[in-house]
């Protein structure tokens, strides 16, 4: 265990490393501009909004902008801040994923090589301040919470949520590809849990 929180942090190091350079000129300010006065009005106290500037983004992002605003002082470079380090830390989350799934030691590493080195996530996922730039740090931590809590419900996994059981993930199954080891989405490994084996 402790082996793996060390191999965690390494790989947030070198994430933050490779991301850190032209982090305030690459790519130039865009309409990012917008979510920071945004949460800089809320760090101000002056408005308390439920969306962002695009009515269909939740204000989570707003809301973190404004406490980063409030420990460090307003400013664009503090957003970008914000950005890069959940861009860094969906590197070692993509590790910890990894290897919830069952994958070796090797196999993990290599997945969060992939993730990074991946210059969209690089220039874009950690180096714009939108609110969408947080989303491969949540989607990530969402999927190992959901495959831990699988794998330590076992068979009481019925209460959960689970890929298998709720029709989103049943569609995503069929658009993307299939987990490791399956010769097609709806053939589960028998290594993963017995309620991921449903047909789908």
């Amino acid at each position: 265990m402790r082996l793996s929180w060390a191999i965690s942090i390494l790989l947030f190091l070198v994430a933050l490393a490779i991301r850190l350079p032209h982090l305030w000129t690459i790519p130039s300010l865009t309409d990012e501009g917008d979510e920071v006065l945004l949460g800089l009005a809320i760090a101000k106290g002056r408005l308390l909004p439920l969306t962002n500037v695009s009515t269909y983004l939740g204000s989570l992002y707003n809301y973190l902008l404004a406490a980063v605003f409030v420990v460090f002082g307003p400013s664009p470079f503090a957003a970008r801040a914000l950005v890069v380090l959940a861009g860094a830390l969906t590197v070692p989350g993509t590790y910890f994923l990894a290897r919830e799934l069952g994958l070796g030691q090797r196999a993990a590493l290599i997945a969060a090589g992939l993730i990074a080195t991946s210059g969209a996530h690089v220039m874009v996922s950690s180096h714009v301040a939108w609110a969408h730039s947080l989303a491969p740090l949540a989607a990530t931590l969402a999927s190992w919470l959901l495959v831990r809590a699988a794998w330590r419900s076992g068979s009481r996994s019925r209460s959960i949520p689970l890929p298998s059981r709720c029709c989103l993930a049943r569609r995503c199954t069929r658009r993307f590809d299939a987990p490791p080891g399956c010769a097609r989405p709806g053939r589960m490994p028998r290594a993963w849990p017995s309620c991921w084996r449903t047909p789908i």
